[in-house]
């Protein structure tokens, strides 16, 4: 679908989502912010991620702008000049939050309008499920069946709505809470494997690698230097 993003805008995408400029006009400015999902607290992305408010640019005023650009502006400044110290991280993490929190104020004081659609209704009916499930309930039947809709009718609707199927957004929500334990807690591995639901912890870990990148424990020791 293609997307009109007016002066003073601010717009998100979500993991997965493809995206590219297809025109801009001349002089046009403007800052692109890339970060792992897991390090924007759950109840932002309870914001962020409901399917009536993404893929819809906000234009804002001066003065709702302004905070967004000196947060950008300062993780910028902090970012280029990268210190060995312990703090560094902490800092950054910090304006994140900052800026998440922002973003999401801005989404939801101004709400979708008009009725939501049936695929609308079902995916956030699916997300409300996942939220509360996801340690339980690992396989898109399962989901399709306590919403009591067919496996093929529950994917069309939550692809059509953000762009993904329901077992990739199953598996992002169990590697998030991952990221989250690991950052957060001092669990072992094998531990937030079973808190997770998977009893088989050499199976998490290899999956944890695939899906991000790095074996738990290198993901840990590298968030938390």
């Amino acid at each position: 679908d293609l997307i009109k993003i007016g002066s003073a805008s601010v717009f998100f995408v979500l993991p997965g989502q493809v995206h590219r400029y297809v025109e801009t006009e001349h002089g046009t400015s403007g800052w692109f912010l890339a970060l792992d999902a897991g390090l924007i607290p759950e109840r932002f992305r309870l914001v962020l991620e409901d399917p009536l408010l993404m893929r819809r640019p906000l234009s804002l005023p001066r003065d709702e702008m302004e905070p967004l650009l000196q947060c950008l502006q300062l993780l910028h400044s902090i970012d280029r000049k990268a210190s060995a110290s312990p703090f560094f991280r902490q800092s950054v993490y910090g304006l994140l939050d900052s800026f998440s929190a922002m973003m999401a104020s801005m989404y939801a004081n101004k709400p979708a309008t008009g009725q939501p659609s049936r695929l609308v209704m079902i995916t956030q009916d699916f997300r409300k499920l996942l939220l509360r499930e996801f340690k339980v309930r690992k396989s898109p039947t399962e989901y399709a069946a306590a919403l009591n809709l067919s496996l093929s009718y529950l994917n069309e609707a939550v692809k059509a709505t953000t762009g993904l199927p329901v077992s990739t957004l199953i598996q992002q929500e169990v590697m998030l809470e991952a990221k989250r334990l690991l950052y957060h807690s001092t669990c072992s591995v094998k531990e937030i494997a079973h808190e997770l639901g998977d009893d088989d912890h050499t199976y998490f870990s290899r999956l944890f690698k695939k899906t991000a990148g790095v074996t738990p424990g290198d993901f840990r020791r590298h968030y938390r230097e």
